[in-house]
């Protein structure tokens, strides 16, 4: 795949991820891939690995439930090859406490065959879970 084809694609997909669009983040997805968010999911639900398409949809469920994007600024995207990786700064509000997570990020993906097979996401894993008490 072209470098800037798998980069396109890695945009289209955060986009649709940060705008809430389920169905678009599935489209663009396997139905067996590699997804990792760090964290305990004892503290943060939709934190750990996860492989099937199904799962990732619980994992939106749960997501979406659980948090508001309020700010998503892309502020660069990096592609080599299959793999591109999104630097920027979101803010996302916690349902249940009101209170705002804002974090910088680097988001690693990998494209294959026109899918996103691995995503790797790198954020303030204690800010969110302050967010989330």
């Amino acid at each position: 795949m072209l470098q800037q084809n798998a980069g396109a694609i890695a945009e289209e997909f955060w986009a649709k991820l940060q705008s809430g669009d389920r169905e678009g983040v599935l489209a663009l997805l396997p139905d067996t891939l590699d997804w990792f968010v760090p964290g305990k999911p004892e503290l943060v639900p939709w934190a750990g690995r996860r492989t099937s398409k199904e799962e990732i949809r619980e994992f939106l469920g749960m997501l979406g439930g659980a948090m508001k994007p309020e700010v998503n600024k892309v502020e660069q995207v990096i592609s080599e090859g299959p793999h591109v990786v999104v630097l920027g700064y979101f803010e996302h509000r916690c349902r249940a406490t009101g209170k705002l997570f804002a974090s910088p990020y680097a988001l690693h993906l990998t494209v294959t065959d026109g899918l996103i097979s691995n995503y790797d996401i790198y954020e303030d894993t204690q800010a969110l879970v302050d967010a989330l008490r």
